[in-house]
């Protein structure tokens, strides 16, 4: 059982406030009151319903048809211990971030996607409400200073609001980011130690054989089943329904690319396939989704061997296993994950950090809008994107903001960038190229690198930016309080200064490192001292 709402939660629980249960638009839309963990839900679609209007698979309430609000709200913010499974596969416990923290939905987006107009009323609602840190795993933000979603987040920020949002997913590109806002925790994707994974073994009509390795979550196919091409040969991108009959239970395989993912194995179970074999063209990393039909998501080099295979031999007969939880290399930047670069005009560069959004176990609608969706009647999926690591980084705020019930936005902005570890952080190898491991992270790839909640919530030395200094300073943000420094055309010397509180009780020594490039000088003392409850300030030349 949870607790009451907290005393400052203004909304009203019921009502416009709890919006469920419009069962004229869809019969599926029973009607559901709010309680003491879900304390408010909100539809804030009226734009997009003006504009595109719903389609008859698509909830007219705060209700949930796609799947992604509900995966972000509990990784955020999801029970603890909570009995996962995916095709009646037992996945084990999965928690939330910040199991007990009370949640409140905002819905601003439909199938064809979100206008600005709705998300900026959503996060206003928000901060009317008093919530005290905001997910927004939606894209924009490359303009903040216009952008009224943005400027939104600046009202939060300065009513006292954390908005985390996803740095988008155009990666691994310079300057592909996403939310550039000062004011905002900008968060990149890394993976975390643990996949599902599944290994394919193929035997050919002479006895050649093969084993490939990838992912999955879907059932295996035990039994010995025909390989084969869709239609269109080894490229085929498997883009529309087959027809009935094309098929007669083999594994497909299907070139990555064009549609979701999820809808290639839906155009290929039409078509009578009794599975899938999905390999990426090029190097983009491999997903967990729920398929169709039983499928395993191949990287690069091994779709490469796999067409060679098929291609160099007249029968080929294969099996999989179901996919299975494995223990695998963590902290390696997702390719897709949106880099910052010397590209960015303004002076703050992002992301700030990154957090884990590869294959990440949470909750899923049962009733998905469309075939995108993947197949119904699932509560929980594994997926991936920045909009997967950005909730990471908002339970993780919410735990900080309960530990530290007083801290600001940018205290708590602070407290995770400058505690984030980056030694072990790296980008992934190219397989087709090599596969010995990945090379160091910088510092547009990672910000300050991966979130550490644990370091975070007892971490003493802050800093704090108060949200005027960021139009004040507009054009030299790399003056305002913020925990790291970035110049564009930088012209060779820089002086700033930098302000930390101490919020523990005793006086705090800090020791202090910059490691550089060769032709990059740094200069600042050897050691912070910073008095009990006090500020201390810092100059640093560049």
């Amino acid at each position: 059982s949870y607790p009451a709402p907290p005393p400052y939660w203004n909304g009203s629980g019921s009502g416009d406030g709890c919006d469920f249960g419009n069962t004229a638009a869809n019969p599926d839309d029973a009607p559901f009151a709010c309680n003491n963990k879900l304390i408010g839900a909100y539809d804030f679609t009226d734009t997009y319903k003006a504009v595109v209007g719903l389609t008859p698979t698509e909830f007219d309430s705060a209700r949930d048809s796609n799947g992604h609000g509900t995966h972000t709200l509990t990784t955020a913010a999801g029970n603890k211990q909570v009995h996962a499974s995916i095709y009646g596969i037992d996945r084990g416990k999965v928690s939330g971030v910040a199991p007990r923290a009370h949640v409140v939905a905002y819905k601003g987006c439909g199938l064809q996607g979100c206008f600005a107009s709705d998300t900026a009323a959503s996060i206003q609602q928000a901060v009317a409400d008093g919530v005290d840190v905001i997910n927004y795993s939606i894209s924009g933000g490359s303009s903040p200073y216009s952008d009224i979603v943005s400027l939104a987040m600046l009202d939060a920020y300065n009513a006292g609001t954390l908005v985390v949002p996803a740095a988008g997913n155009d990666g691994p590109g310079a300057d592909t980011v996403s939310h550039r806002e000062p004011w905002s925790l900008t968060v990149g994707a890394s993976t975390p130690d643990r996949a599902f994974t599944s290994t394919v073994d193929l035997v050919a009509d002479r006895g050649a054989t093969l084993q490939l390795h990838g992912a999955s979550v879907t059932p295996g196919i035990r039994s010995s089943t025909p390989v084969v091409f869709a239609p269109g040969g080894a490229g085929d991108l498997c883009l529309t329904p087959f027809p009935p009959g094309t098929f007669d239970g083999e594994i497909v395989i299907c070139q990555r690319g064009a549609i979701s993912r999820v809808a290639k194995s839906y155009n290929v179970a039409a078509g009578g396939a009794g599975g899938m074999l999905l390999y990426n063209p090029t190097p983009e990393g491999v997903a967990t989704d729920n398929h169709f039909v039983p499928t395993v998501h191949l990287e690069a080099d091994e779709g490469a061997r796999l067409i060679a295979f098929v291609e160099g031999n007249a029968s080929v007969t294969g099996t999989f296993t179901t996919g299975k939880r494995t223990h695998v290399q963590g902290d390696v930047i997702a390719p897709f994950s949106a880099r910052g670069g010397p590209g960015q005009t303004l002076g703050v560069s992002k992301p700030d950090v990154v957090a884990p959004g590869v294959q990440i176990l949470a909750g899923m609608t049962p009733l998905p809008e469309d075939v995108n969706g993947g197949f119904p009647g699932q509560l929980f999926q594994s997926i991936q994107g920045t909009s997967m690591s950005a909730p990471h980084a908002t339970g993780s705020a919410a735990l900080i903001r309960g530990v530290n019930p007083d801290w600001t936005p940018g205290q708590i902005k602070s407290a995770l960038m400058l505690t984030a570890r980056w030694q072990q952080v790296t980008v992934p190898a190219d397989p087709l190229a090599d596969g010995n491991g990945g090379t160091p992270a910088n510092w547009f790839d990672m910000g300050s690198g991966r979130i550490d909640p644990h370091l975070a919530a007892e971490v003493e030395l802050t800093m704090d930016a108060p949200g005027e200094d960021f139009l004040t300073l507009q054009d030299d943000l790399w003056e305002a309080n913020t925990p790291s420094i970035y110049v564009p055309e930088f012209g060779g010397r820089l002086v700033v200064e930098r302000t930390f509180a101490n919020d523990g009780s005793q006086p705090g020594s800090w020791k202090l490192q910059a490691r550089t490039p060769s032709d990059l000088i740094v200069r600042f003392p050897v050691t912070l001292e910073v008095p009990a409850t006090g500020r201390a300030d810092l100059r640093i030349k560049v």
